[in-house]
């Protein structure tokens, strides 16, 4: 049995025609708000307030900024402002004094220096270069000895993919009866 997946989960929901019940409310205020300046008020100063609360309420319904609602840039621009900041520039250092016991100075010798020097060289040439080692892994396609088992090469001939009722893909060995 197949099940529909909803689609555009991100969409409102359209009530009346282009609009969604958000913008069909800030649009309905700003008529509500024309309407009362033009029943109350003389007519350039309707005039005035109708186009401002008109245009804000069309820009509340419509606009968006990087695909964000206005009213939601609007309401991080007023907690941005609202809430306090503290900026620090420069952090005032506590000054700690710290005891260092002094140590007895070792001699070094050239000699012990040599000897140290040709202990490395004796090291690193007994391992294996690291950039080899990852070369040989991504270009090799022969088991690298003591490190990688050998990949079992599954003969193609024998085995047959096949697609159940279920709509899974499975393997199956083929078996010819001629």
């Amino acid at each position: 049995m197949q099940f529909q997946i909803p689609q555009f989960i991100e969409m409102e929901d359209k009530i009346a025609g282009p609009f969604s019940l958000r913008q069909l409310l800030y649009v309905v205020g700003g008529g509500i708000v024309t309407f009362l300046a033009f029943t109350l008020l003389p007519f350039f100063a309707a005039l005035l307030i109708g186009l401002v609360a008109l245009g804000g309420a069309l820009a509340l319904a419509l606009v968006k900024v990087n695909g964000q609602p206005l009213p939601r840039i609007a309401f991080a621009a007023l907690g941005f402002f609202w809430k306090p900041r503290l900026y620090l520039w420069k952090r005032e250092a506590q000054e700690r004094t710290i005891e260092v016991p002094e140590f007895p100075q070792m001699p070094v010798s050239e000699e012990h220096i040599v000897d140290q020097r040709n202990t490395l060289k004796k090291f690193t040439a007994q391992m294996p270069s690291i950039n080899k080692l990852s070369g040989d892994l991504t270009t090799s396609k022969n088991p690298i000895p003591q490190r990688e088992k050998g990949v079992p090469v599954v003969d193609t001939e024998k085995v047959s993919i096949f697609r159940r009722q279920t709509g899974d893909q499975a393997t199956a060995k083929r078996v010819d009866f001629r």
